[in-house]
């Protein structure tokens, strides 16, 4: 079935960026014949925006009048102030939101203007924008925009848009919807999927297995007659690594799915959130394997599935070893080197534990590098001090030394904003010493401190080589992230590094790094280098192919036994820490 949509707005009201040729319903008009190009069946409804004579508030009643009878899977609008009133109608999550009219530079967004935005990037599936420096402007006014906001100002641009459809109404997959029509239809999964993953949140929205079912039977069904989709539960005190699958999951209409970031402390865990999430979802996620593993190991549901996710970190916890493993249907771990690490501390059995590595949003990484990157190295993260500012540090000196055109810009919170870090009289101890080192002639005005945020794929713009110096990694998805815009990537090489990224980019040492990374700028092979990191992490770690693989482990996990609730004396049975 070909995913539906409407275009609306285009408007001369919203105004366009200076200098841009065309006017707003030029540009919504090329934007829709793209998508028509790519399988998208469009239909445009006042293309000029609102009726003569007709309110917003009018043209959004009438449009969600429209919607009720044709059931569209995407809205593409091209009028700002059509697009906030839409943002608060049962049409938001829908939303492809056109923004002809934002500054190009950041003091041209003002208080009211950045609310606006943050707004629509809540509402809205993708945000486009014409140019590199709107797109920039954008994810730093609005946090909500980084992984959404899309380049359309540009013939190629636009024709990614075949890749932006399948990511937005990815296929169903046959083993989730067996399964599916095994299971209970009821009225409380439409009642509870409302507001979370649905119309207000994903572009298919929560009811497009209901659109897609109504378009082909000529009308639209009360869901409880539908077999009900696979309610899946996502927890953790930190989500951040899992926001590309957690949106794929979203927007796919055979998942319903609930997040529940339980708190910002690892070691704290809300019991009552986690029982309401154990008693709604088929299947729990745990990122992290902390309180919330261990709380829902042990209140697993017969039939419910139980999926852990571990990083580095959890090794040096005592929470793997409270873990009931046998009530945990599959163990996730992010690189080889800790897979092996966690079976041989924690004797848990082989065929529990498999390797997902981190995701990367090639396609939103990947954009036009600013003239003069080629000096400029990367840091992305610098606290805590195993990261190694220190050796970043020393890199730079030796570049220095022949050449003082190299920066290094560091992209991070500062460890005096992280309080559990500086507690630490070692870590004080360290970074005293770092901040003092900058004194050193050779560094002087060398070393830019950016803001931490989320607008990471702007900053890699001008980001030529990126470094990764620290003394262990699980992933580390920093140099992944800079080899997906296009920057050279250098690593230290910490434990593991060689499996995850292979030994080109591996140096032994800060002095044989700078060399590298002097000769690739001397000897002109910036461009072979850049186009060598792209493709290698496009093909290892780009989102859309890890998102497959995490579907296919859901589909394995329904189809095998649930992992096992409890022993022949009706206790719940642990393996021992080793």
């Amino acid at each position: 079935m070909r995913p539906r949509a409407l275009a609306v707005g285009g408007s001369a009201r919203s105004g366009r960026a200076p200098g841009l040729a065309g006017s707003p319903a030029d540009w919504l008009h090329d934007i829709g014949q793209e998508l028509a190009r790519n399988g998208c069946e469009v239909t445009s409804e006042g293309a000029y925006g609102p009726a003569p004579g007709e309110g917003l508030a009018a043209t959004v009643r009438r449009l969600i009048a429209l919607d009720a009878v044709e059931a569209y899977d995407l809205i593409l609008v091209g009028h700002r102030g059509l697009a906030l009133e839409l943002a608060a109608s049962p049409l938001a999550g829908r939303l492809w939101t056109c923004l002809d009219d934002v500054p190009e530079w950041a003091a041209g967004v003002g208080a009211k203007l950045r609310g606006e935005l943050s707004l629509l990037a809540e509402a809205s599936r993708f945000l486009l924008v014409r140019t590199e420096e709107a797109r920039g402007v954008v994810e730093a006014a609005a946090a909500a925009a980084v992984g959404k906001c899309l380049l359309a100002g540009e013939p190629a641009a636009v024709a990614r848009f075949a890749g932006y459809l399948d990511r937005a109404f990815p296929r169903p997959s046959p083993g989730i919807l067996r399964w599916s029509d095994r299971s209970t239809s009821d009225r409380s999964t439409h009642q509870n999927g409302a507001g979370r993953n649905g119309a207000g949140r994903n572009g298919a929205g929560q009811n497009g297995a209901d659109r897609n079912g109504a378009r082909q039977n000529g009308a639209r069904q009360d869901v409880r007659h539908r077999p009900r989709r696979l309610r899946v539960g996502v927890t953790g005190h930190d989500l951040k690594f899992f926001t590309g699958l957690l949106e794929h999951f979203r927007s796919r209409s055979d998942l319903d799915v609930r997040p529940a970031q339980s708190s910002a402390a690892f070691w704290d865990h809300d019991p009552r959130q986690a029982r309401r999430l154990a008693d709604w979802a088929d299947v729990i996620i745990c990122e992290w394997c902390g309180a919330n593993a261990v709380w829902h190991a042990r209140h697993k549901r017969p039939g419910q599935r139980l999926i852990v996710r571990l990083h580095r970190f959890e090794l040096h916890t005592p929470w793997p070893g409270r873990l009931d493993i046998d009530a945990v249907d599959k163990v996730i771990c992010v690189s080889p080197h800790y897979a092996e690490a966690i079976r041989i501390t924690t004797g848990w059995p082989l065929e529990k534990i498999t390797v997902l590595p981190n995701t990367v949003d090639v396609d939103q990484l990947d954009r036009t590098k600013l003239p003069g990157a080629e000096y400029r190295i990367g840091m992305l993260g610098a606290v805590p001090a195993s990261k190694r500012l220190d050796l970043a540090l020393e890199v730079l000196a030796e570049l220095r030394r022949h050449d003082p055109r190299f920066t290094l810009f560091v992209k991070s919170r500062l460890p005096w904003d992280v309080g559990h870090i500086w507690q630490r009289a070692e870590e004080v101890d360290h970074y005293r010493k770092v901040f003092h080192r900058l004194d050193d002639p050779l560094l002087r005005r060398s070393v830019v401190f950016d803001p931490f945020g989320r607008d990471v794929a702007s900053w890699l713009r001008g980001i030529g080589f990126v470094l990764s110096t620290s003394d262990h990694e699980s992933f580390h998805l920093a140099p992944a992230e800079g080899m997906a815009s296009g920057a050279i990537p250098a690593f230290l090489g910490w434990p593991g590094a060689e499996r995850l990224y292979g030994p080109r980019w591996i140096h032994d040492d800060p002095v044989t790094m700078a060399a590298s990374i002097a000769r690739v700028v001397r000897e002109g092979h910036v461009t072979a280098e850049r186009r060598a990191a792209r493709s290698q992490v496009r093909s290892s770690y780009a989102l859309d192919a890890l998102c497959r693989r995490w579907i296919s482990l859901i589909e394995d996990s329904l189809s095998a036994p649930s992992g096992a609730q409890e022993n022949a004396s009706g206790s719940s049975s642990r393996r021992p820490w080793k």
